[in-house]
């Protein structure tokens, strides 16, 4: 998919002897001439076909590229030289397409003058004399002979005859040279030298199929033809004479007194034959005669064409010349080096010229059709003249609407054009895009520049000279009149006097008609202008008309009236300077201001104006104050004293308001670009010299830095520019321009399942298709238009969409295929696909409709969308009627099988249910069609490599992908698991559930009942045995013996004959491992395999030997495995507040969570260590603040939190009055903070395509939130738990309780007017039938008034499990001193390297918080058992039974 190229502006024609080339092949005619370093074809028309650069051929280049002095062509061979560089091309076949490659390359002894080729024979004229070069055309290896040389003054015309029998030159003197040749081009014979009355301006063979040599030679005003005679073959003598009287009186020879002067042009004749034979027009030959060459004559207004007659006869007798056609030709534009082409594929005759504006073309035309010469089919416009640039271009500067470029040379030259608006346009109709408007020289290039006014007004800063009165430079205004291409005289901005040293960096101008609205009639009235240094003294001028400051005037009406200029402000930026100095002041981009950015009646404009980078990379945004006087004639200044004085620069801030300020911390940036969308683009070079592209949003808050993209390009691609514009629906597109590409960039959709970039590139435009000369500047004009720079052309492509294949001519591309109806047909459309707002019926507006509880309006989407469908089947439509619907591809099934589901289950299921429901449903359908993604369950990457016959591998056929942890958080407070259970196991392959499928589901983070936690964990472990086919026990091992099931796994390796490690294993695990003998053999086996980094297998071991922490740790730390350490957790304990989960919760979880900024997740480990408040506040306070509530001690690092999730907001308003505690924890967030994350949010939700959604949550949100009493006396302070009153202070490691006070009240609140109080929060009514937790204990924190940083819980010690570890026969989990290694294998006996203990502090680690205290100390007793219920013991005591004398049976696996 490409850009359709809609015009291509070729460069100015360089003077010189040789301007102009016919060129014709097989498949096309053009026009070649030199311009700048490079020959340019262009079609009849004028369009650009194709750029050959010379410099590109040539090996060796010296410092600079020299321009091209001069081309000829010849029998499908394109020459051109530079200097004594000489280039050959030829017309070949390259990727099945017909273009121009070069042959060879000549490197001459001096300056080569004038040239001619044809077959295979080159005669050069040089600085030294003239020089015969031979080679065979058709020879694989090029080889260039020189035949021979001779030292004559430098020759200015040479040509060599169609016979190749001669050679003929002259010094533009009044002798012409010529000398014979044979085949070999040596040289044969006497040289001739024929001397005219006056000096000869033009040389020519005729081109004919006759044997005979003949020449024609135009001395000023008269013709001569020569040839040779009979009695001497080798002698030229004269034949024919014309003057410009026989042109007037239609007659003979002779010449009339009144006859005045003219140009007489002798077109190719062979190519007026084949004209006139396709088109059937006469020559004026009588009865007898045989058809002759034509001459024309243009003079005085009037083209005159004659045909001379019998030119072709042996001898050549009875020559005479005919009248063919007389026609009026004002401003004709034929010279003597004009050259003419015939289309065959028209049957057109095209003449083209070259001339001081550039290359002039147009269509001769014969009898018996009226003979004219007809300007091309080509509409111009009012375009006056041809505007090409001569250099190579500097730089593009549009209008603030990008209705008028500006084009600066290298050397100074100005190019105006104005963009018209085409829109869509039929292949067949040739409309240029770019109308010239002006083209003048100035004596150098501007430093800065800017237009306005649709490009009829250019305001231009140069530096200062030498000269101290000139040395800060001045700003100047120039106008177009529309009569001629040249600027009116310079009008000086006054009171423009810079600090010594500083210079402008910034120019923008805007008028009243720079608006975005085009009406006919629309005059300028006002403009402002704006100029910036690089040290922030910046300049407002406001410029006034009495008429339309750009009218075009009437000649001899006198000129439009002066512009008058008024300075408003003199100021100097308000920059913070302890952000560093400034290193780019740049104007905002305009293009995007679909209203008037400045309205004429107010003070300050609507759209920011300027924007500074410091070299620490903070980006600021200015506005200035343009003043009351706007609305009325007055003009009072806003900085009087600024205008009086030489540098008293007025450096207050009522000049000029900061309207933004963005932090990067991107420094030393090289350029930058700022939308008018206040979309920002840095480019900076990294410390190994790549560039890094970052993109940054100027709405920034404690939820959003702004940065949107970081890019850094491959090395070796530098970019050159950038630049913005906005589309209809208003969404900004970058351009990066590279060398030889133009890389499109666009805003991207935001996913709710998965994480993408927020911008990405959506079209490249290669210029290597077009063009070999490099990319200068690249920019966006009206209407979606793209303008590229190359060299001294202008490439202009539009926002329509054309074939894959680009093609490097504007009518080939026009004449593309045509697109296919669902594809969009131009880029606008595509940016819309990719960024804009959604149908209603697209799955992610469904999805998240019905996340938010909006089921009825799922219903009636559904029921629309499929009555549209049966609607667009029953009368034989393939389309929608609906824009941009497109059923196929957007998979709305995806949406409408949960909404069934949800349907049919609904009496079963609450909200947080339904919720899970819907995205599982939706994931499973992604699954299925083999694209299934979304934001997996936070965990670190582990570069360890799990065998494939362990219980974590993925084996095959499992699912890679995980669900959303948001999704598994709904779930958490859901209390319809059952159903939700049965809908994880219908979702997986063939409805068995292995630990792969349970982990993506997160299915033991939401189950509460620990009787179906069991239950799970036996059915994946049955599952995960019977998956292969070899029945390894090693796979299920660990669950098993978490769920205390030794016996299971015996029976299971009494099943497996073929393993090599049965009859070890059937043995040792026949002993009781509830003695300490094999508990310490069974631990002294796990260090083993942990040293074969059998990692699972060991943790397996661990659990048998009953150290269960240290199995739990190398899930964490071996395996990386969180969730598999929560579940083993939640089995060994039986409970969903033991020691060991809250180690794993508080240990490794939450710091995981805040390290990689999982909100979602902090939330699941707070609610599951009952810190309910936490839970509230971590979905939307600070993150770094809700870790200081947590451990004020120890605070871990908090990263970059997740923001950019609707569903925070929907988690919090569902958890923010549930219970006691989670009102606290509502009440500690500020109400600002909740305010700024609604608004953050709602942005995300436009940025998800769901505007109506958007629109919504910022409607219907409320901010009512639960306020407590206050406490009329106060109330006793809690009691701390007992190790911390025995110490004293606090003890490492934990949290300290700090007093709580009452927080102030809100200022927020406190300012407010009065209003209707709130519902307290124990009165409040009930809402929906929701309960209301009371999950605070009264008698240790519940009676305290709330604080903002809540008071936190002693964490249980892990260490005091009863029967488990700590106490007699336990383990300690962790000891600091090193023990003997145990032995390695399988061993029977206690080992006698140590306790289990020593033995583990040389291979573990104990995993701890940082700062918590790792001495050894005493452990508190153990607290008395709870009396057991009667009901509980028997169910205990039989379970006990029946695990005793159970036997394995195999068929329960089945």
């Amino acid at each position: 998919m490409a850009l359709r190229l809609r015009q291509a502006v070729p460069g100015r024609p360089r003077a010189s002897t040789q301007p102009l080339a016919s060129v014709c092949t097989d498949q096309e005619a053009c026009f070649a001439y030199p311009s700048s370093s490079n020959v340019v074809l262009v079609s009849p028309d004028g369009e650009l076909r194709q750029t050959l650069p010379l410099w590109d051929a040539v090996s060796y280049r010296g410092s600079n590229a020299r321009d091209v002095d001069g081309v000829c062509a010849s029998d499908g061979w394109i020459v051109a030289w530079s200097g004594a560089q000489v280039v050959l091309w030829h017309s070949a076949d390259v990727k099945a397409a017909r273009t121009w490659a070069v042959h060879s390359t000549l490197v001459i002894g001096a300056p080569v003058t004038c040239l001619d080729y044809r077959a295979g024979m080159l005669a050069l004229g040089t600085q030294a004399g003239l020089e015969m070069w031979r080679v065979d055309p058709q020879a694989s290896v090029v080889v260039w002979d020189r035949v021979w040389c001779r030292s004559y003054a430098a020759p200015t015309t040479v040509r060599v005859s169609p016979q190749l029998s001669h050679v003929a030159w002259t010094r533009s003197d009044c002798v012409v040279y010529i000398q014979s040749v044979n085949l070999k081009a040596d040289a044969v014979g006497v040289l001739q030298e024929i001397r005219q009355p006056r000096d000869v301006s033009w040389i020519g063979w005729r081109n004919s199929p006759s044997s005979d040599p003949q020449l024609y030679i135009v001395s000023r005003d008269v013709l001569r033809l020569y040839a040779p005679v009979l009695d001497d073959p080798a002698w030229f003598q004269l034949l024919l004479t014309l003057d410009t009287a026989a042109f007037r009186r239609g007659e003979g020879k002779g010449k009339a007194k009144d006859a005045e002067p003219g140009t007489i042009w002798v077109p190719d004749a062979e190519t007026m034959r084949a004209a006139r034979t396709a088109t059937g027009s006469g020559d004026g030959a009588g009865d007898g005669e045989e058809a002759g060459d034509v001459v024309c004559w243009t003079g005085n207004g009037q083209l005159v064409v004659r045909s001379i007659m019998n030119l072709d006869r042996k001898p050549p007798t009875l020559l005479r010349s005919v009248a063919v056609a007389s026609f009026p030709a004002s401003g004709s534009r034929i010279t003597l080096l004009s050259s003419i082409i015939f289309d065959a594929s028209t049957s057109t005759l095209h003449v083209g010229t070259v001339t001081a504006s550039g290359l002039s073309t147009g269509v001769l035309v014969f009898p018996p059709a009226s003979a004219t010469l007809a300007p091309p089919t080509l509409d111009v416009g009012d375009e006056l003249a041809p505007v090409q640039l001569s250099a190579p271009l500097s730089s593009f500067v549009r209008t603030p609407n990008g209705r008028g470029l500006l084009a600066i040379g290298a050397d100074g030259e100005m190019a105006v054009y104005e963009k018209r608006q085409l829109g869509k346009l039929p292949a067949q109709k040739k409309v240029r895009a770019l109308i010239g408007k002006g083209h003048w020289q100035l004596a150098r290039p501007p430093n800065e520049a800017t237009i306005f006014a649709k490009g009829r007004a250019v305001v231009a800063y140069s530096a200062g000279g030498h000269a101290a009165a000139d040395a800060g430079g001045q700003v100047t205004l120039q106008h177009l009149d529309g009569v001629s291409l040249g600027p009116s005289e310079p009008v000086i901005m006054p009171h423009f006097e810079p600090a010594e040293g500083e210079t402008v960096e910034m120019l923008l101008a805007m008028s009243d008609v720079d608006d975005g609205h085009s009406r006919a009639g629309r005059k300028t009235t006002k403009a402002v202008v704006i100029a910036c240094t690089g040290g922030g003294e910046a300049w407002v001028w406001r410029i006034d008309s009495p008429s339309d400051l750009s009218d075009t005037a009437t000649p001899g009406q006198g000129t439009p009236a002066v512009p008058t200029v008024s300075l408003v402000s003199r100021a100097r930026l308000p920059v913070d300077t302890s952000l560093g100095p400034l290193r780019l002041v740049l104007p905002v981009d305009p293009m995007g201001w679909h209203q008037s950015a400045v309205d004429w009646t107010t003070d300050s404009p609507l759209q920011d104006m300027v924007l500074t980078v410091s070299d620490g990379g903070v980006l600021e945004f200015w506005r200035p104050r343009l003043g009351a006087h706007t609305a009325g004639t007055a003009t009072p200044m806003i900085n009087q004293a600024a205008a009086c004085g030489h540098h008293d620069v007025d450096s207050r801030a009522e000049s000029w308001a900061r309207s933004g300020v963005v932090y990067t911390g991107k420094k030393k940036a090289l350029m930058a670009r700022c939308s008018s969308r206040k979309k920002t683009a840095l480019i900076c070079e990294t410390d190994n010299g790549v560039h890094e592209m970052t993109i940054w949003d100027s709405n920034v808050s404690e939820f959003s830095t702004g940065l949107e993209l970081t890019h850094v390009f491959p090395m070796g691609e530098k970019v050159q520019d950038l630049d913005w514009t906005t589309t209809s629906d208003l969404q900004s597109v970058l351009a990066v321009g590279f060398r030889n590409k133009v890389v499109l960039i666009c805003e991207q959709r935001m996913s709710y399942v998965e994480a993408l970039p927020g911008w990405a590139a959506f079209l490249t435009i290669d210029m290597e298709r077009y063009t070999p000369v490099p990319i200068v500047d690249s920019i966006w004009l009206a209407g979606g238009s793209l303008a590229v720079g190359c060299g001294n052309q202008t490439y202009v492509f539009s926002r329509f969409l054309d074939r894959p294949t680009p093609v490097p001519s504007p009518a080939a591309s026009a004449r593309g295929v045509l697109l296919d109806p669902e594809e969009p047909e131009d880029i606008f459309q595509l940016i819309a696909q990719q960024n804009g707002p959604l149908i209603d019926y697209h799955p992610t507006v469904l999805a998240q409709c019905l996340l938010w509880n909006k089921i009825e309006l799922v219903k009636r989407i559904i029921r629309q969308l499929v009555a549209s469908l049966r609607t667009c089947e029953d009368e034989g439509k393939r389309w929608l009627v609906y824009p941009r619907l497109q059923p196929l591809e957007f998979h709305s099934t995806a949406a409408s099988q949960p909404a069934k589901s949800i349907e049919q289950q609904r009496r079963s299921l609450d909200t947080c249910g339904l919720r899970y429901l819907i995205s599982l449903r939706m994931f499973a359908n992604r699954d299925r069609r083999g694209g299934a993604s979304g934001a997996a369950t936070p965990a670190a990457h582990s570069g360890t490599q799990t065998p494939a016959t362990t219980l974590t591998s993925t084996g095959a056929g499992l699912h890679r992908d995980r669900l959303a942890f948001r999704n598994i958080v709904w779930a958490t407070h859901s209390e319809s698991h059952e159903v939700l259970m049965q809908a994880a196991t219908a979702s997986c392959r063939e409805g068995k559930m292995l630990w792969a499928d349970a982990k993506r589901l997160g299915i033991f983070l939401w189950l509460s009942s620990t009787d179906a936690i069991k239950a799970q964990l036996e059915i994946i472990a049955r599952n995960r045995f019977m998956q292969d086919e070899d029945r390894d026990p090693t796979c299920c091992s660990l669950i098993f013996f978490a769920l205390g099931k030794k016996h299971v796994v015996h029976g299971l390796w009494r099943q497996a004959p073929g393993h090599k490690e049965q009859a070890l294993m059937t043995k040792f695990l026949a002993n009781d491992f509830a003695t300490e003998r094999w508990r310490t053999a069974a631990a002294k086996n796990a260090y083993a395999l942990l040293s074969k980094q059998r990692y699972e297998y060991a943790a397996a071991f661990f659990m048998l030997a009953g150290a269960h922490r240290d199995a739990l740790t190398v899930c964490l730390r071996q395996l990386d495995d969180w969730q598999l350490a929560v579940a083993l957790a939640r089995a060994v304990e039986g409970r969903a507040d033991g020691p060991l989960l809250h180690w794993v919760l508080e240990d490794a979880v939450l710091p995981r969570a805040f390290a990689g900024g999982h909100r979602w997740l902090a939330s699941w480990a707070f609610w599951t260590l009952k810190r309910r408040d936490l839970a509230v506040r971590v979905l939307i306070a600070p993150m770094t603040d809700v870790a200081s509530a947590w451990a004020p001690l120890g605070p871990p690092a908090a990263g970059s939190p997740e923001n950019d999730d609707p569903s925070l907001l929907l988690l919090f308003q569902h958890l923010k009055a549930r219970s006691l505690q989670t009102a606290r924890g509502t009440a500690e967030i500020p109400a600002k903070v909740e305010y700024d994350f609604v608004l953050h949010n709602a942005r995300v939700f436009c940025r998800m395509g769901c505007h109506a959604l958007a629109l919504d949550l910022v409607r219907s949100w409320s901010f009512e939130r639960p306020l407590f009493a206050p406490q009329a006396r106060a109330l006793p302070v809690p009691t701390p738990l007992p190790h911390a009153a025995k110490a004293g202070t606090p003890a490492a490691g934990t949290r300290a309780t700090p007093t709580p006070t009452r927080p102030p009240r809100p200022a927020a609140l406190a300012s407010s007017p009065a209003r209707a109080r709130r519902h307290s929060f124990i009165l409040a009514p009930a809402r929906g039938g929701r309960s209301v937790i009371l999950d605070v204990d009264l008698t240790e924190d519940g009676t305290e008034p709330p604080t903002r940083a809540a008071s936190p819980r002693e964490r249980a010690d892990p260490n005091t499990l009863d029967g488990v570890e700590g106490g007699p026969g336990g383990r300690a989990g962790a000891v600091d001193q090193a023990r003997t290694e145990p032995e390695a294998g399988v061993d029977g006996e206690a080992g006698k390297g140590g306790t289990p203990d020593e033995r583990h502090a040389k291979h573990l680690d104990h995993v701890s918080r940082p700062g918590r205290n790792t001495t050894s100390t005493p452990a508190p007793a153990p607290a008395p058992e709870p009396p057991r219920k009667i009901g509980n013991l028997m169910k205990e005591l039989r379970q006990d039974v029946a695990q005793g004398a159970m036997e394995f049976d195999m068929d329960s696996f089945f």
